[in-house]
């Protein structure tokens, strides 16, 4: 079965920093995926960007890995309702 794209919708303004495109040369489609959800979403889970993107946990975790070593990401952690820590991934912005 092919799949079917009716085109795109007129752009909704998620803003797309130029380094993105600097940095493509040398960024993999995980990483490429992980950076695109998180600039439209801000943050988010290892399951949301799972969900989000169709990858699975295993690379997300791998593609979150690398983009942390890259300087691209900041993580921080948070309680949930039964007090587990849950890390939030979100894109690091200059100051």
């Amino acid at each position: 079965m092919t799949f079917s794209f009716a085109g795109f919708s007129l752009p909704n303004a998620v803003p797309v920093p130029e380094e993105v495109f600097h940095l493509l040369p040398d960024l993999s489609g995980v990483e490429v995926k992980v950076l695109l959800f998180l600039l439209q979403k801000q943050n988010a889970t290892i399951p949301e960007i799972a969900a989000g993107t169709g990858l699975s946990r295993p690379a997300v975790a791998r593609g979150l890995h690398l983009l942390e070593g890259r300087g691209c990401l900041e993580t921080s952690q948070v309680a949930t309702e039964r007090n587990r820590k849950v890390n939030i991934y979100r894109i690091r912005f200059r100051q």
